[in-house]
């Protein structure tokens, strides 16, 4: 199975790597930009709704108008919009846990292992965000984003040294 460019992998790795210190050292400042980062992607999509030629009628218009009140909902409450993005984070690392264990069993010959690893530290990072909600959700929505980063960067930076190895080519 052909996978992407080792200096992809690379690349990739690094900047997650980077974005990952980040995180760890300044959580707070992560979260805040992480919740308005959501906002204005929200209220991005509004627009795009509104002057998009796919939908037609009231259901664009609709659609932009809720896509547009959530982003402002979101950036006039940050808050609770770190509350509501802490859980949205606990459900993301449980499902990304999972999915990188299948990923590192089905390449476990592969380089498969540090996946599972990485499946592992994303399921134990989705039972703390779930358990510590909503007392330490500002400062662990950072912290876990940073941490999550750093391990997704390793497993990249890894399966660039798997292709590079092997001709080029690493699984998917």
């Amino acid at each position: 199975m052909m996978g992407m460019d080792p200096k992809e992998y690379r690349l990739t790795g690094w900047i997650f790597l980077i974005m990952g210190f980040i995180g760890i050292i300044f959580p707070y400042f992560i979260s805040a930009f992480a919740v308005y980062m959501t906002g204005f992607m929200l209220i991005i999509g509004g627009f795009a709704f509104a002057f998009s030629g796919e939908r037609s009628g009231w259901i664009r218009w609709l659609m932009a108008l809720v896509f547009f009140a959530l982003g402002l909902l979101v950036i006039v409450n940050p808050y609770e919009s770190i509350l509501a993005l802490g859980i949205l984070m606990g459900i993301f690392f449980l499902i990304t846990g999972f999915a990188a264990l299948f990923m590192g069993f089905v390449n476990l010959k592969e380089g498969g292992a540090l996946m599972l690893f990485n499946g592992i530290i994303s399921l134990i990072l989705a039972g703390m965000v779930i358990v510590g909600w909503p007392e330490d959700t500002a400062w662990m929505v950072g912290v876990f984003l940073g941490v999550y980063l750093l391990f997704e960067g390793v497993a990249l930076l890894m399966m660039g040294k798997y292709a590079d190895m092997n001709g080029g080519v690493a699984a998917a």
